[in-house]
């Protein structure tokens, strides 16, 4: 591709990323204000499930666009058969089903009660835990908001300067390590387990993501059983002895079926 075709990509690149950033931030914040205590952790996975069941589709879509429209690459190719043009053709389904969901949200409780329209509020707890659990958790969002007072340099005081920088941390380590680092070698991965045809390369990748979602849904049973600190701790240890393991397969240039065990 030319420099004018790659500069459009990186473009439209970046602000796919952006929005799938702020969306990757408002779409958990938003379950943890409305979901009631008991369902909380398990509602906040199901995000993550829904990430996992995207993550599936997308190669398992791409898989199919590949197999049923023939090769065209070169200078006689057709640019409506071109299979690339497809798979993101596929994406704007999804993005406006997501558009027009999320225009049937209700406005977050906390939010309409620091607007003073408690009523609203009110109408929106009730819908998802009944009258009695509305009354309770509005009056609570009342007497958290009559207390919240100060700026931003409290985010600096004492108190609050050590839980600042864990969650600092914890979101930088999160999406510096595990998944977020070795989705990105999945195809040099199978390439070096010996799998050459680009079909199936996009198939395995599906079946990869599959077993992701297998241990999301394991976590959505544990969440709120074991807690989310004992399943973090655990999951941080295998994700260390992964990724150390994945690290000693592109050292040694290890090849075959060793690499897809790992």
């Amino acid at each position: 591709p030319d420099s004018a075709t790659l500069t459009v990509f990186n473009m439209f690149r970046a602000v796919g990323g952006l929005g799938v950033g702020l969306c990757s931030i408002a779409s958990p914040m938003y379950i943890a204000e409305v979901a009631p205590p008991a369902k909380r952790g398990g509602l906040g996975l199901m995000y993550q499930l829904a990430i996992v069941v995207g993550h599936i589709a997308a190669p398992a879509i791409g898989y199919g666009i590949v197999v049923l429209l023939p090769p065209s690459d070169g200078p006689a190719a057709i640019a409506w058969q071109q299979p690339w043009r497809w798979m993101f053709a596929s994406e704007t389904v999804c993005v406006l089903l997501f558009v027009i969901f999320v225009f049937r949200l209700p406005r977050s409780p906390r939010w309409l009660a620091e607007k003073g329209r408690y009523d609203e509020a009110f109408d929106v707890l009730a819908k998802i835990g009944g009258a009695e659990y509305a009354a309770r958790e509005l009056a609570a969002i009342r007497a958290s908001l009559a207390q919240e007072t100060g700026g931003w340099s409290e985010l600096f005081a004492p108190g609050m300067r050590y839980a600042l920088l864990i969650g600092i941390l914890l979101a930088l380590f999160n999406n510096w390590t595990g998944w977020s680092v070795i989705g990105g070698y999945i195809p040099m991965l199978f390439e070096m387990s010996g799998l050459e045809d680009r079909a199936r390369a996009i198939l395995q990748f599906a079946v990869t993501y599959g077993f992701m979602g297998l241990m999301t849904l394991v976590s959505l049973v544990l969440m709120d059983r074991v807690g989310r600190r004992p399943l973090w701790l655990f999951a941080s240890l295998l994700m260390a002895a992964i990724t150390a393991a994945t690290g000693l397969v592109f050292h040694f240039h290890v090849t075959g079926l060793a690499v897809l065990l790992v």
